[in-house]
This record gives structure tokens, sequence and C-alpha cells, in this order.
């Protein structure tokens, strides 16, 4: 009898120290990066800087990333592609779109296609060479009016195609019936842009920009410091993975010693939509790195954990992220220019395997070989793989809704709504577990090394 209520005063304290597990099947402890971080080994580079960049190199060159090098963008292209680039963003979807709670009636779509102006489009066209000056969305088509699948989804506005950060180069070609949008092509995605969060320069001037030192934001999200000479300015925001190139040395910036500050050049759009240069301080407490992070699994993992508990957005919703948002914001902060969609991050060329035919005890073998922060895809999202625990794989992920550890189908089913650690045994409303559901494992190697 003493043996048994040895054994179980012995499991109570065990399980106390562990943590107790909740819905996602993860405990306290798991929920901080030290957890993960353990390991021999975590600090070494899985890339060196110039693989790093070779493989950014690759991935703009590879078919189906949709991801474009702008500076190689032509400059003059033919009626026939503007009109390619236009289809999908200039017509209604097959699919019905709500305005809140009611369908989108013909009138609406008359007038928006209307404004997509394609009947002013030449024989060829000026290829327009610009930054963004805000971190914008990029819509589907040339409107702020939320387009819902469904009646009053909130959450989900169909209309969102991307969100650009702060300085990224655009390719302009072609403006609204109203002047007030520019169909953009960015390096990861095209859409209707804001003409005000653009400002026009040259291929020369965005190649010299991007070749400057630079810092980049590995917080979050990092804010400027307040001007004096232009208090009701405000602060700019920049989230993870902005690239900011370095200012000059001057002795104060906005009013403050720059001593104690980054001082960074930020892009501004000029009353005639050409771009001007200003210097910004941002304190050197902010979370910012001069140049890349060297890419460790470590860095990985703790970058990761800068986002735990973020709401998840789709598209940029809400100034957030989803799950191939999340995951190419991680990666920026290396200098891994991964594309936009969880779909297209997969065809990045380095190691992968197709584990469509897998079974899950294969998957969970496979995965205790691979380092922490390994793509983890399956239809229509997008996981880091952090690492394995008594044989239970962990991932970290902007995740909307799943059912719990262990539980089939909807039953239970919770909205999570944000950057979460979980295991990969919560639950899809089909009954089948994330492992389950897993279709594609990608890691950060040279692509041989995969099968």
């Amino acid at each position: 009898m003493k043996k048994i209520l040895f054994a179980l005063l012995l499991i109570i304290i065990t399980g106390a120290a562990a943590g107790a597990e909740n819905f996602c099947g993860t405990n306290e402890k798991m929920l901080s990066p030290a957890f993960w971080t353990r390991a021999r080994g975590m600090k070494k580079e899985i890339l060196l800087p110039k693989q790093v960049f070779t493989l950014s190199q690759n991935i703009k060159a590879t078919s189906k990333t949709y991801c474009v090098d702008i500076t190689a963008y032509p400059e003059l292209i033919s009626k026939e592609k503007v009109m390619e680039e236009l289809a999908n963003f200039s017509k209604r979807p097959k699919s019905e779109r709500f305005l809140g709670p009611a369908p989108a009636s013909d009138t609406f779509w008359q007038s928006l296609e209307a404004q997509t102006n394609t009947g002013s489009v030449r024989e060829t066209t000026v290829v327009r060479f610009a930054v963004a000056v805000q971190n914008a969305a990029l819509k589907t088509l040339p409107t702020d009016e939320p387009l819902y699948s469904e009646p009053n989804d909130l959450l989900f506005d169909m209309n969102v195609e991307s969100t650009l950060k702060i300085w990224e180069p655009l390719a302009i070609l072609h403006a609204s019936a109203d002047g007030k949008w520019y169909f953009t092509v960015s390096p990861t995605a095209s859409g209707w842009l804001h003409a005000e969060a653009a400002a026009f320069t040259d291929k020369k001037t965005i190649t010299e920009t991007a070749s400057r030192d630079f810092y980049t934001v590995t917080g979050n999200r990092v804010t400027t410091d307040l001007r004096t000479e232009a208090a009701d300015a405000g602060r700019r925001e920049f989230f993870m993975g902005t690239k900011l190139p370095k200012a000059d040395d001057v002795e104060t910036a906005g009013g403050v010693a720059s001593d104690f500050s980054y001082l960074v050049l930020v892009p501004e759009r000029s009353p005639d939509g050409s771009l001007r240069v200003a210097t910004e301080r941002i304190p050197r407490a902010a979370d910012v790195t001069a140049g890349y992070l060297p890419c460790t699994e470590e860095n990985i993992v703790k970058q990761a954990f800068k986002m735990l508990g973020e709401r998840y957005g789709w598209g940029g919703m809400f100034s957030a992220r989803d799950c191939s948002a999340f995951t190419r914001d991680v990666y920026a902060c290396f200098g891994i220019e991964l594309p936009r969609n969880s779909g297209a991050q997969t065809k990045i060329p380095s190691a992968r395997w197709n584990a469509a035919k897998m079974t899950a005890d294969e998957k969970k073998k496979l995965l205790t070989k691979c380092h922490a922060g390994t793509l983890l895809q399956m239809p229509g999202h997008i996981m880091l793989y952090l690492g394995t625990v008594n044989n239970k794989p962990y991932i970290i992920h902007d995740v909307y809704a799943l059912g719990p550890s262990g539980r089939a189908g909807a039953d239970g089913r919770r909205t999570i709504n944000c950057v979460a650690v979980t295991d990969m045994e919560m639950t899809r409303k089909d009954g089948t577990s994330v492992i389950d559901n897993v279709t594609n494992i990608v890691t950060m190697m040279p692509e041989k090394s995969g099968k």
C-alpha cells in the first residue's frame, strides 16, 4: 500500500513540476523559448551568410514561389503582359462575396470593374518604380470595402492579399480610374495599393539604398521616437524583419542626441509623389540588430517566441499576421526572403520531404532529425517545428482554430486566433490530427538533403 501511495505522490509531484497541460497539449514551461533551446548545438549556424544570400536569390529564380526581383523587372511591358497581371484583380470573383450581411450587388461590381480602368491600358506600358512608405495593405480589388465569403465574417476580408513593409521595392503597372489606387507588383505579391502608400523613384536609387549598411528589426514591432519639430506626426512603426538603411552620423536627430540611438533612413512621399528620404531615430533599447541575425536554431526559436500570443490577422488585417506572414517575418531576420503564401513557401529550393503519404509515426521519426524552425505545411496552413518531447513533436504557429489535443473532430474546437505553442495531436473538423495533415516538411538546408 505504501508503494502505491508513494507512486501516486511521485506522479503528482512530477505533474506539478512539468505543469498541467492546456487544451493545446502544452504546459507553462513550454511557453518559454528557453525550454526549446537547451539542447547542444542550438547556437551553430544552420546556414552561413553566403548560403543565406544564395538561398534568397534562388527563391526568386524558382518557379511557383511567385517571388520577384523588382530590380530586374522590365521597364517596358506590353499591353498583353499588363492585362495578364490584372486578370485576377480586375473582375468579380467566381465565389459570392458579401458586404457585411448582404451579397454584393451587380451595381457594386459594375462600379468596381469600372474603377479598375482596364480600358486605359496602352499597347506599351512604362513601368514606374517605387518604395512603400507605409506598412500598407495590398488589395485584390481597388476598394477599402471588406468583401466576405460568408455574411459578416469580420475576421476574413477576402479583398486582402498581403501587407507590405516600409521600404519594400515596388513596380507600378497601372492606376485606377480615380487615380487613388496603383496596381502594384511587390517582391512576393501583387495587388492594388493606396497611391499615398508609394513614393516613386528609380531602380538605381532602390539598388543603392538596399546596398547600404542596415539594421534589421528583430522585435515583434519597433517604433521610432517622436521628433521635436514634428511631434504631431507621431511614431512610425516597423514590423519584425523590416530592413532599415543606416543614416549618416549626426549629433542629434529629432531633437535628441544620437549617441543613444539607431539612426535610420525612412522613406516619405513628396507632394508630387516622388521619394524623399528622412533621418529618424530609434531608441538604443529597441530590439534592433546591425545586419542580419546569425541563422541558428536558437535564434529562430527566440524570434518566433517574440510573437507568442500576438493575434492572428488574415493577410495583415488588424495590423497583425497570418500563418505565412509569421514564418516570413521570423526568417526575414536572417536575410531569408520566403514567399508570401504557405504553399509557395514549400517550393523554396531547400531540403524538403513530401510527407503526404507518410504515416504519423513516420513523420514523427523524421522530425526528430530536423532542426528547430523547420517548416511544416498542411493545406492552407504553415507552422514552425520546435522539437520533440516524449515522442511528441511540438510546433509554434499563428493559428485560428483547432480542436483539443487528442480529441477527434469539432468536439471542443476552440478559437485560438493568435501565435500559439501546440502539440501536433490537436484536431481538425474532420477528426484528423495536425500531424495527419502535414504534407510538406522543409528545412533550411541544401536542397539535395531532402527527398
